[in-house]
């Protein structure tokens, strides 16, 4: 081939980018729902800082954010893991190190990332039933989980459910009653908090979940790209004593 035949074949540079500031909207409307919401000044002031990661300030920003997890949640366990990863990672390290192979899951599906959970879950191994709901925008009744337990023979080890279904906005109004099922039939159960933590009540121990992750893109109004995983001690124990 030619030097001619290159330049013919070259790509050109495309006409009519525009700067990134240039595509910044200009009113302070506030994006609450899919995110990445907006952040404020000087948490993007805090990402120019470069800080020691074993020295005594990361230590003291890591004790920080761990104290006022345990507010947001409104949990006192300990086992507090804030992740360099999107809450998708955090929803993947939960399954992961919770759902043993052959482990009965119930998967509580009311939308996209609830249904990333069960597929998930069956990807490590995991024996999988799922209650689904009928019509799009409808929540999962505790009284519909009842039913399933009733009716399957199967001992189910691990539960997921989706506190705010960011895809269709529904909300598990019953999710108190059913975490307490879930408790009552020893089902750990794991929780996503992505859309609602911080912009509606979440009560981690009066609810008796076992495990709830957020990503920081929402309504915590943090960078995107970070989450944090909250384990309560039964779960815990779970994750540290699995045989694989």
């Amino acid at each position: 081939m030619t030097t001619d035949d290159n330049s013919k074949n070259k790509i050109k540079k495309p006409e009519g980018i525009s700067k990134l500031r240039d595509l910044y909207p200009d009113d302070d409307t506030l994006l609450m729902g899919p995110g990445p919401t907006p952040i404020p000044p000087e948490v993007q002031a805090a990402q120019v800082i470069t800080v020691d990661h074993l020295g005594t300030t990361m230590g003291r920003v890591v004790e920080e954010i761990r104290s006022m997890s345990s507010y947001l949640f409104q949990t006192d366990t300990k086992h507090i893991f804030g992740m360099a990863a999107p809450a998708s990672g955090a929803m993947e390290a939960a399954i992961a190190n919770l759902v043993e192979p052959g482990d009965g899951v119930l998967c509580l599906v009311t939308g996209t990332f609830s249904r990333r959970m069960s597929e998930m879950a069956s990807m490590v191994g995991g024996d999988v039933e799922v209650i689904e709901v009928k019509r799009p925008g409808h929540q999962i009744t505790t009284e519909m989980v009842k039913e399933h337990l009733r009716k399957s023979s199967k001992v189910f080890k691990v539960m997921t459910v989706v506190h705010g279904e960011t895809s269709l906005s529904v909300l598990q109004v019953e999710l108190p009653e059913i975490l307490r099922l879930a408790k009552d039939n020893d089902i750990v159960s794991i929780v996503d908090v992505v859309s609602t933590l911080s912009c509606m009540p979440v009560h981690m121990d009066k609810w008796l979940a076992d495990v709830c992750f957020v990503g920081g893109q929402k309504g915590l109004n943090a960078l995107a790209g970070t989450s944090i995983l909250v384990v309560h001690t039964n779960a815990y124990r779970k994750m540290t004593s699995r045989r694989i």
